[in-house]
């Protein structure tokens, strides 16, 4: 890290003034950038069992991986050129369904090979892992292949099927499976795929795009477009969900605490906290138009990420002390440069405790840590001096300042 030199000019102490724990949302923050940039469409999203983030995108390798929740991104070991539609984890163990077949990793996607041993097309949509921990692989034309051995070798499992272009399959456990076929709507299992029967009538949910399994059972369903719809009874009925919620639906995820996030191609992400009886719109922090989210993911630890059209990948965080200002730790923030680029800074601090002041590029990428130390009460006005970091910069970036509960982002001009 490049070092830091605080020069305190003044510091005149005021008054403790008493407040109470700062309120706090969750908005959207853009995670770090590929190779420099936001990207072109992110296609898909995948977590390993020790947190590492996968992301394919239409340019670049274009299969990137972070090891620290986005805030960085490198390109992954998956062969360049195979875009990947969708991801699996089983254990330590990574599956991603390609244009040129399945390719697996034992050791949480540091190194894949093929495994398409028993698979009569490579078109790949999508892939599971079942509760007992047989795989099941979606194909666009050959129907749907099984494997009880890790992917080893693969069988169809196809009997019943109509269609046999699969968008989307999940599963409710080990014998009740669901696949929505591309013009035929959606079909069930109920015997771990060794026969399948068409599931609706609903001429609505002939083309649908991404299928979820909350915990409570229910299944959601988002269409190509008409919105999403909800069945409580696997199929027997179905329910359309809020009008507000219309037109192409790209991906549908759940939380293990039944939080319910909705992927849309043009008004970005719907969430409901009620089995979606009720829906609000989710957008702040997404700052490119129109918020295409094209495929969205939970991480083991509860992150969760959304993958954008021209925006690069999100992540879901906290960020307090947006809401009321009495309750600031931290309040008169200013931040502005010379012609020598040395950054000065004024604030009034409150209450004693950790501030930390970062730089960030227009893209969301990480640039130096300009302020990580202690301040007691008063009101300071500071001069950063980090030539090394800083010497080469020019235009707009952004400047968050960040105490435990405050958050605030300033834009930064550099001559």
């Amino acid at each position: 890290m490049h070092s830091t030199i605080f020069k305190y000019i003044f510091i005149s102490l005021l008054t403790i003034i008493s407040f109470n724990t700062a309120n706090s949302k969750e908005i959207w923050e853009r995670t770090g950038t590929f190779d420099g940039e936001k990207s072109g469409v992110v296609l898909s999203i995948g977590t390993s069992k020790n947190g590492n983030v996968f992301a394919c995108v239409n340019t670049g390798a274009p299969v990137f991986q972070s090891t620290n929740s986005g805030k960085s991104w490198q390109k992954s070991t998956l062969p360049s050129n195979n875009y990947i539609n969708d991801f699996a984890t089983k254990d330590t163990m990574m599956f991603a369904a390609s244009l040129n077949g399945i390719f697996r990793s034992f050791d949480n996607g540091l190194t894949w090979k093929l495994s398409n041993s028993g698979l009569t097309t490579l078109n790949i949509k999508s892939i599971i892992v079942t509760s007992n921990g047989i795989l099941f692989a979606g194909t666009r034309g050959n129907g749907i292949f099984r494997s009880n051995n890790n992917g080893d070798t693969w069988i169809p499992s196809n009997k019943g099927l109509s269609n046999l272009k699969i968008n989307a399959i999940v599963s409710l456990d080990s014998n009740n499976l669901i696949v929505a076929t591309d013009g035929e709507g959606l079909f069930f299992t109920k015997n771990g795929g060794s026969t399948w029967e068409a599931g609706s009538s609903e001429v609505r949910l002939n083309y649908v795009l991404t299928l979820a399994i909350s915990p409570k059972g229910y299944l959601y369903a988002g269409t190509d477009n008409y919105g999403v719809f909800r069945t409580k009874n696997m199929g027997n009925s179905w329910e359309e969900m809020m009008a507000d919620i219309t037109g192409k639906v790209n991906y549908i995820s759940i939380t293990p605490n039944n939080k319910i996030y909705v992927g849309t191609f043009e008004k970005g992400i719907f969430y409901s906290s009620d089995d979606g009886n009720t829906w609000t719109v989710e957008n702040e922090g997404i700052d490119n138009e129109p918020i295409a989210v094209y495929c969205l993911a939970i991480a083991p630890n509860g992150d969760v990420y959304a993958g954008t059209g021209g925006g690069g990948v999100y992540r879901r965080t906290i960020v307090n002390g947006i809401n009321d200002e009495k309750d600031f730790t931290i309040t008169n923030f200013n931040i502005r440069t010379t012609n020598k680029n040395n950054i000065y800074t004024t604030f009034s601090v409150r209450s004693r405790g950790l501030i930390n002041c970062t730089l960030y590029s227009v893209l969301g990428e990480r640039i130096t840590e300009l302020i990580n130390e202690t301040f007691v009460e008063g009101k300071y006005d500071i001069e950063v001096n980090s030539n090394s970091a800083l010497s080469s910069l020019h235009g707009i970036y952004y400047c968050r300042f960040t105490t435990s509960n405050f958050n605030q982002t300033k834009l930064i001009y550099f001559p």
